[in-house]
């Protein structure tokens, strides 16, 4: 009776101890497992300022990766091995569209092409621009420009709006699990949004209407202008981009005589390199340049804009600041 009672107390600590051993050997698996389960999203968007926007919705459920780095510039963006891992890994590719990012389709092919993408103003009606009813009776809206080859909207904050909706809805499809949390997020950032959206409006009343005059290096502030009531009387390069391209000695007189005609003081600088650009232009209208503006990216240095609303708040900030000295 003893022995027996001895086997059955070994037998019960062999079978204790093998149970133990599995636990063991199973614990870092199942701890994995819920880490995998908690993982957040891996979103690639294509440059830091829409990266930003992103980041604002998903919140901690993702994490995002912009392409092309805060100061550097879409149009001559050169991708990486490293880029073509990223976009392998990404549960969500968030892009402008209309051709402005035209590497894009190409790298996302060498990737698979099999991830889901959001082209980030692509709902945007053209005429959004001028906010319809939105601020029907102010002075938001300004001259009406053509919009078919603008694609810079994120200027217009109204239309980042629009966007920030939807995207939630897009990362509450991809990952339910979390939408309540995208709801809030989007929520809480438009009425940010919506708060820099009136500030810029009440900034740009301090400008006289027939000062709000715009000369850039190229086509980028269309969105902007036709948003906040100013005009782009000029500009430098008749594209997109500055890759490439160099204005005609002609093309630098017609834009003296404006300045001249129009009395305009300063000149802006929209893209990366930009100021050499326009220096013909200013030192022959012996006018000024004002600081570079912050279009397509954010600041590489840790010194300028960090995210949207700043990158909004120091434009508008400086061409006020530029206009209102004249």
């Amino acid at each position: 009776m003893f022995h027996t009672d001895l086997l059955s107390v070994r037998t019960r600590r062999a079978v204790l101890a093998a149970m133990l051993t599995v636990a063991m050997l199973l614990g870092p698996l199942a701890a994995l497992t819920a880490a995998q389960d908690d993982e957040p999203l891996q979103v690639v968007a294509s440059f830091s300022a829409l990266a930003d926007i992103v980041r604002q919705v998903g919140g901690d459920h993702i994490e995002v990766t912009s392409l092309v780095p805060a100061g550097g510039d879409v149009h001559t963006f050169d991708a990486s091995p490293d880029d073509i891992r990223t976009l392998e890994d990404a549960d969500l590719v968030v892009q402008v569209g209309d051709d402005y990012e035209p590497w894009l389709d190409d790298l996302l092919e060498t990737a698979g092409d099999d991830v889901p993408r959001y082209e980030a103003f692509a709902a945007i009606d053209h005429n959004l621009s001028e906010h319809g009813d939105e601020h029907e009776g102010d002075d938001h809206a300004g001259d009406s420009h053509d919009r078919g080859d603008e694609v810079h909207r994120w200027l217009d904050v109204q239309a980042v709006i629009h966007t920030v909706t939807h995207l939630g809805e897009t990362l509450a499809e991809i990952d339910p699990d979390n939408a309540d949390a995208y709801t809030a997020n989007a929520e809480t950032y438009i009425a940010e949004l919506e708060e820099l959206d009136a500030w810029i409006v009440e900034q740009t009343a301090t400008i006289p209407e027939d000062q709000r005059e715009l000369i850039t290096v190229h086509h980028s502030m269309g969105a902007f202008a036709d948003a906040y009531g100013y005009e782009i009387v000029g500009v430098l390069l008749e594209s997109h981009s500055t890759e490439g391209a160099d204005a005609s000695a002609g093309h630098v007189a017609e834009l003296v005589e404006i300045v001249e005609e129009r009395e305009i003081p300063v000149l802006f600088v929209d893209t990366p390199g930009g100021e050499d650009l326009l220096q013909p232009v200013a030192s022959e209208a012996d006018v000024e340049i004002a600081p570079p503006l912050y279009v397509e990216t954010l600041s590489a240095d840790g010194e300028g804009p960090q995210s949207y609303i700043e990158m909004m708040r120091y434009n508008v900030e400086t061409i006020v600041n530029a206009l209102s000295r004249s």
